[in-house]
């Protein structure tokens, strides 16, 4: 039975302000692949292997029979999907040389650890620039100050620079990490 203006409770949001689409039932089963889990939404997928299809599909449907195929046939299949103009990005995992076998849930993780060393780059890059601006201070306070307090701005100053040049030791350590799963995670798109 339909509800009127009437029926509906105050609380109640207006039939024109939910949602029209069917709500999804839990799927019994294996889960699926959540959207935008591995580079891209399903559907950006879908549009571009739409389009694509001409040119790679028989060559996958050859591929799957086979039971000799190999990474390289799959990435000669796709350098057609290279050329679309609609391709964002999505199958350049195909195009990369080195690969490395993984489960979604293991390249998921290895994304999450990315920005959360992403997020200590950038805090550790906003303290270096906090101690680069003590540092200039101190110098330039240096050449101001008075003989009596030379000693202890020069011991600051210098307390200061060995400081920085930690900080940007660390910056270093960091980012070579973060570069290096970078590169396991390229791969283990691929």
């Amino acid at each position: 039975m339909w509800k009127t203006r009437q029926d509906r409770k105050p609380s109640e949001a207006p039939i024109s302000a939910r949602s029209t689409s069917w709500t999804e039932r839990p799927k019994r089963g294996r889960p699926t692949i959540p959207d935008n889990l591995l580079l891209g939404a399903r559907n950006d997928w879908a549009a571009l292997l739409e389009e694509s299809w001409p040119d790679i599909g028989w060559h996958l449907s050859c591929l799957r029979d086979r039971r000799n195929s190999t990474i390289e046939d799959i990435r000669r299949t796709f350098e057609p999907v290279k050329e679309k103009p609609h391709n964002p990005g999505l199958a350049a995992p195909f195009y990369r040389q080195s690969s490395e076998i993984a489960s979604p849930e293991h390249v998921w993780k290895n994304r999450e650890q990315l920005g959360k060393w992403d997020a200590e780059i950038i805090r550790a890059q906003a303290n270096r620039d906090e101690y680069q601006r003590a540092c200039r201070d101190a110098e330039a306070a240096l050449k101001l100050a008075s003989p009596a307090d030379k000693d202890t701005i020069q011991d600051e100053a210098s307390k200061c620079q060995h400081r920085l040049l930690k900080l940007e030791e660390n910056l270093k350590k960091l980012q070579n990490e973060r570069d290096t799963l970078d590169l396991k995670v390229r791969d283990q798109e691929a």
